[in-house]
């Protein structure tokens, strides 16, 4: 089960790296709270991967993996958007008018 494996290091790093975008400073609270949010939802994907071992079915495996990835295909360019919001001239960009 190396896909297992991989995904588990992906999703690990993935959250690793909103961990380090918590400790910017952001101009505005929505970044921070869509950045728990991910963090939350991502960390649920992380436990359900831990629940699967080597006698997993496969086919459950792969849909997982498959799942996460594309997860993380969908959010990542999100956490380069919040990064730009850290920088008060680009929070127009995450945060409307009010």
């Amino acid at each position: 089960m190396q896909c297992l494996e991989y995904s588990k290091r992906r999703l690990a790093a993935f959250l690793e790296e909103i961990q380090h975008l918590k400790g910017s400073e952001f101009p505005y609270a929505h970044s921070e709270h869509a950045l728990e949010l991910i963090e939350h939802w991502f960390s649920g994907y992380l436990t359900q991967l831990g629940k699967l071992t080597a006698g997993s079915d496969a086919s459950t495996v792969r849909a997982a993996c498959a799942a996460e990835l594309t997860g993380l295909f969908e959010y990542l360019p999100l956490l380069g958007f919040i990064l730009r919001s850290t920088n008060p001239r680009n929070a127009f960009e995450f945060h409307g008018p009010s």
